[in-house]
């Protein structure tokens, strides 16, 4: 082997082999070279020596691709539900089981607490066709059920109030019946949607004070939409149309 048998240079592109003219020549893999572009692998014989070629990728390798999901837009529902989740606490829907016959049936599969706004022998009666007043804690399924299955059907109102269930429903029902101008009694169904869109623009601010009670009142009779008519009930808002009345309670979002 001579002092300067061969010289392997390496840059980008690969390795190089050349031979100056060494006395007894160099093979790779067998076949005498004056330059050879090196592989891994490869054997170089040089006099009665033998290299292998090892070629080492010191390159800092990219990190693999990380997946990513795509992020699927919300559903009218799933952003309704969030809003109710989280601006309307503490929440409580007034249902008509007249309006829908399986809203009786939902609330007691919810195990959520309800109570029916009738009373007595003749609350019992008509408990098929009662107004319930039903807490929606921020985590009850029940909320994800009545947005899937109700709104937009007139299945109740929603609302907000600091008081407790019982205390609540001792005052809603000071509104089931009142009398018309001719002095009949009758039935008033304020927690109605459909009904209450039309009576709330109608009443003075007294007049809500006394139904909505002392500290505090925004209403929501009807979600409005940046591209679709104030009427279209099954759309979801970027915001409600609210009457900001001062000192005033509870708040209310007709479904």
């Amino acid at each position: 082997m001579s002092g300067v048998h061969f010289v392997v240079e390496c840059d980008e592109n690969g390795c190089v082999l050349r031979d100056p003219g060494s006395s007894n020549g160099t093979l790779v893999n067998g076949r005498k070279v004056t330059t050879a572009l090196l592989a891994n692998g490869d054997m170089v014989f040089a006099g009665e020596t033998t290299f292998s070629v090892q070629i080492i990728d010191d390159k800092p390798k990219a990190p693999p691709p990380v997946a990513v999901a795509p992020v699927v837009p919300w559903t009218p529902q799933e952003k309704l539900i969030a809003m109710l989740r989280g601006e309307f606490q503490p929440l409580y829907a007034l249902l008509d089981a007249a309006c829908e016959p399986s809203v009786l049936k939902v609330l007691f599969e919810s195990k959520e607490e309800y109570q029916s706004l009738f009373e007595g022998p003749q609350g019992a009666q008509l408990a098929h066709f009662a107004p319930y007043l039903a807490r929606l804690p921020e985590s009850s399924p029940l909320i994800g059920t009545l947005v899937q299955q109700g709104w937009g059907k007139n299945w109740g109102t929603y609302l907000t109030c600091q008081e407790p269930l019982e205390a609540l429903r001792r005052h809603f029902r000071h509104f089931l019946m009142v009398k018309l101008p001719d002095r009949r009694q009758v039935y008033f169904r304020f927690y109605d949607p459909r009904v209450l869109r039309l009576f709330l623009p109608t009443c003075t601010a007294e007049e809500i004070s006394l139904i909505f009670g002392r500290s505090g009142l925004q209403i929501c009779t009807r979600w409005r939409s940046r591209t679709k008519p104030a009427d279209a009930s099954s759309c979801f808002p970027p915001f409600p149309c609210r009457w900001h009345l001062p000192q005033r309670t509870p708040r209310l979002i007709s479904a």
